[in-house]
């Protein structure tokens, strides 16, 4: 099935992870590819350790989009099309494409590609996608959906994400 987890609150990739820490131990094999992410978040540390969990390389250290020059975004626009073709040609039983639907949303992936594999991915798969704001095509195709929704955000009043706990 189709696992959709978005919004503007925190947890979309915390819920993701935890679906992948339960499956994980129940033997299925699970893939994670992280969008528009570096390799720093401190998640990966423990996530390697785990046994039939798959870690698709993220650049070591990545910039916002907003900071980046032309040059940089269409860069990251190649790379991200690179992880996506990796992610969806995984032998696996879970594949988790965490902030995804951010990726098409920026351009730098094309939701036509996203679609594309939704519609003919493997029946045996468990794909799970988070993101801000999926389209209502992306929707259509999902079997759970989960909203979150930030009520209240330390960001707001000017503090900075933590380590361990905003990533």
């Amino acid at each position: 099935m189709i696992h959709l987890y978005y919004g503007d609150g925190k947890g979309k990739t915390s819920a993701a992870l935890g679906l992948l820490l339960r499956a994980s131990g129940a033997g299925l094999r699970v893939a994670l590819a992280r969008f528009l992410k570096d390799d720093t978040s401190a998640e990966l540390i423990p996530l390697r350790t785990l046994p039939y969990v798959s870690l698709l390389p993220s650049p070591k250290k990545m910039k916002f989009l907003w900071e980046m020059t032309e040059e940089e975004k269409a860069a990251c626009a190649a790379d991200t099309r690179r992880l996506f073709e990796a992610s969806v040609s995984q032998d696996c039983d879970v594949l988790i494409l965490d902030e995804v639907t951010d990726a098409v949303n920026s351009g730098l992936l094309q939701e036509e590609a996203l679609l594309s594999f939704l519609d003919r991915k493997p029946e045996n798969m468990e794909v799970i996608l988070t993101g801000r704001e999926p389209s209502d095509s992306v929707k259509q195709r999902a079997d759970y959906i989960t909203q979150f929704l930030s009520r209240r955000h330390p960001y707001d009043q000017g503090f900075q994400a933590r380590r361990g706990i905003e990533y």
